[in-house]
């Protein structure tokens, strides 16, 4: 806004993103599968500065867009390639590794990290400042330096046929999609609504937290300290699951936490709001560890040559969805205030619980 962009042009930057990453999602992630997911990685980093750098300098709604491109390129070759690439390292190395461990002792160390470069950053430079931008523009420059001379190669490619082709693996995708195991379509389904009810948090859980913080002199404080929370919050999450001996307890636990967030949430609007807050970050926690322990079954269900891109399916479907609970749910938390987050809460987690109880204890049972 104070680049002189209108709300309007602010729409369009964010639907032209939403457009060119639904593209560009399964075609990059495709082209990683087939041919190098830490190239898709190191790429996604290289566009990411690109869109940092030129975000800093913007002065106009033209280099925004450009800007908002790169990012687009950014979020989609990484979209399904990064785990994909995580799981190939940590498998050459470990060929019966739990993905459950490899997928959490990542999120464990990068919400802890987003968590700490939130509070420095607090510190270093205000939001506004494009001081912010090109420390991270830099940072990414850094990152890309690391990442390409020493990152390992993603070996597990080498152990793919040699005579693929692209219909191969387009037979082999619809495959999958029409005769999966159970527990492939019953993870995807589960995945599906906390994909969704995350997205949901990230964009209303600050109009939900002012319900705690009211008339708050000092509420961007407040904003800033609870941020930090829900991101360790996320990180704990990611320490447990990658401790977890049983990914079928794991998961009772979990929704346990996700009861007692509804029975909280309850609370804080009956009772006490300040016990909102509390709320948000243990659902972003339980979500958090629901999604790692279900994705480790989905991708333990997956063949290892398109685990990129049916990831990345799975990501798009999310997308596509989005764009019709998105309004919903904005309208409905208008409307119905925080009840609406409290009926949204508990239909995802009966549902998980239905899952959980007929397929995925059976499947997921140490």
């Amino acid at each position: 806004m104070e680049h002189g962009v209108s709300l309007l042009e602010i729409g369009l930057l964010k639907t032209l993103q939403a457009i060119l990453i639904g593209l560009l999602d399964i075609p990059t992630a495709y082209l990683a599968d087939r041919y190098s997911r830490k190239a898709a990685v190191v790429l996604s980093v290289l566009f990411g500065a690109a869109w940092l750098a030129l975000t800093g300098v913007a002065s106009s709604i033209e280099y925004f867009f450009i800007a908002e491109m790169f990012n687009a390129f950014s979020i989609a070759l990484t979209s399904g390639a990064f785990i994909s690439y995580l799981i190939d390292v940590a498998r050459s190395e470990n060929k019966n590794i739990e993905i459950s461990l490899v997928i959490g002792r990542y999120q464990k160390y990068q919400f802890f990290a987003m968590g700490i470069a939130a509070l420095v950053g607090s510190f270093v430079s205000s939001p506004d400042s494009p001081l912010v931008w090109y420390l991270a523009a830099t940072l990414s420059l850094l990152l890309l330096i690391f990442a390409s001379w020493f990152l390992p190669k993603d070996r597990g490619i080498d152990a793919f046929e040699k005579d693929r082709s692209l219909r191969k693996d387009v037979s082999q995708f619809i495959e999958v999609i029409q005769r999966g195991s159970s527990d492939l379509k019953l993870s995807a389904t589960a995945l599906i609504l906390l994909m969704i009810f995350y997205q949901v948090l990230i964009q209303f859980w600050q109009p939900f937290s002012q319900l705690s913080f009211g008339d708050m002199t000092n509420s961007s404080v407040a904003y800033g300290v609870l941020f930090v929370f829900i991101l360790w919050g996320q990180s704990l999450a990611g320490h447990i699951a990658a401790q977890s001996k049983s990914i079928a307890r794991s998961f009772q636990f979990a929704i346990a936490i996700s009861l007692i967030c509804i029975a909280i949430t309850a609370l804080g609007l009956i009772v006490e709001p300040r016990l909102i807050c509390v709320a948000i970050v243990l659902m972003f926690a339980s979500n958090r560890l629901l999604t790692t322990l279900l994705h480790s079954v989905f991708h333990d269900a997956l063949p290892a040559k398109l685990r990129a891109t049916l990831d990345s399916t799975l990501s798009s479907a999310v997308r596509l969805i989005l764009f019709v609970v998105m309004p919903t749910f904005g309208y409905l938390l208008e409307k119905a205030g925080g009840t609406a987050i409290v009926i949204f809460y508990g239909v995802t987690t009966s549902c998980l619980v239905i899952a959980w109880s007929k397929t995925i204890h059976t499947a997921t049972k140490q």
